[in-house]
């Protein structure tokens, strides 16, 4: 039978600083220049720190909530077609995914407002910005 494991955020090698930096500068170095100019290295740091801090926030060590669903998919007579691991999952991203997808990105864009100092504004939308306020 084939089961679903849903699991939140958890403080695992993948979710490592080191893990996530190598990513972004791997993604980062593949675009082409023309658009690494388009975001600017602010955007690709700032998204660095608001990911970080958000793992630090919501990831759980307690990887066990996995492990025991998994344990529970594969051992139970009557195991469940779909498992939520982890509280943020439950409470926060499975309802989240309810939401048409307008709410769902208003909801990230708040809850990244909600970092102090950091914006994820590509530079050519704060280049634009500036040149309007300019011209006002």
């Amino acid at each position: 039978s084939v089961h679903i494991l849903e699991p939140g955020a958890f403080k695992t090698a993948l979710l490592s600083e080191s893990a996530l930096d190598e990513r972004v500068e791997s993604i980062w170095n593949n675009l082409l220049p023309d658009i690494q100019d388009e975001y600017g290295a602010d955007y690709k740091d700032n998204f660095k720190e608001l990911w970080c801090s958000g793992v630090k926030t919501v990831a759980s060590t307690n990887i066990h909530y996995v492990v025991d669903n998994y344990v529970h998919a594969i051992t139970a007579r009557f195991p469940r077609a779909r498992y939520h691991c982890g509280w943020d999952a439950i409470l926060f991203w499975i309802p989240m995914t309810f939401l048409p997808t307008e709410l769902q990105d208003a909801l990230n864009r708040f809850l990244i407002s909600l970092q102090p100092g950091k914006k994820l504004i590509p530079a050519v939308l704060r280049k634009i910005g500036n040149e309007i306020r300019d011209s006002l």
